[in-house]
C-alpha cells in the first residue's frame, strides 16, 4: 500500500478526534397518521459519505469475504478495540475499513459505532505510523 494512501487516510483522525464529531444520527421510529410504524435509523451526514466515498477511491474497501473474515481469531482481534488496531498493517486495516463500512449496510450505525468505540481514530493513526515507516 503506498504512502500517499495512508496518509489521506491518517488525514481523517483530525476530524475524528475533533469535539463532538459524529457521522449523523438517530432518526427514531414513528407512527404515522395513517397509524403505520416507521422504523428509526441512522442517517449519516454528509462527513461520513465525503468518508466512506474516500476509502472506495482509495482502495481501502475492496472485494473479499469480510464476513467470514470478522468470524476469524484476527478479525475478532481487530474488532475488539483500539489496542488491537495499533499492531494491524496495511492491509489489515483495508480489511477492517471493509468489515466496517460494508456492515453499515446491514447494521444502521456500524460505522458511528466504530468511530465512538476509538476504531476509526485507531485506525487513522496506525495509517499515519505506517505511511511514516514507524
Amino acid at each position: 500500500m503506498d504512502r500517499d494512501r495512508l496518509l489521506r487516510l491518517a488525514r481523517w483522525g483530525d476530524e475524528f478526534a475533533r469535539p463532538g464529531f459524529s457521522f449523523g444520527e438517530w432518526v427514531p421510529a414513528r407512527k404515522d397518521e395513517a397509524g403505520v410504524i416507521h422504523m428509526g435509523w441512522y442517517e449519516q451526514n454528509e462527513v461520513a459519505v465525503r468518508f466512506v466515498g474516500d476509502m472506495y477511491q482509495l482502495g481501502f474497501v475492496h472485494a473479499f469475504d469480510w464476513m467470514t473474515w470478522l468470524g476469524t481469531p484476527e478479525g475478532k482481534r481487530f474488532r475488539r478495540g483500539p489496542e488491537a488496531v495499533a499492531t494491524a498493517g496495511a492491509d489489515d486495516l483495508a480489511r477492517l475499513l471493509t468489515a466496517i463500512i460494508r456492515g453499515e449496510r446491514f447494521s444502521d450505525g456500524e460505522l458511528a459505532g466504530a468511530h465512538e468505540s476509538g476504531i476509526l481514530l485507531a485506525i487513522a493513526r496506525r495509517a499515519g505510523e505506517l505511511a511514516e515507516g514507524t
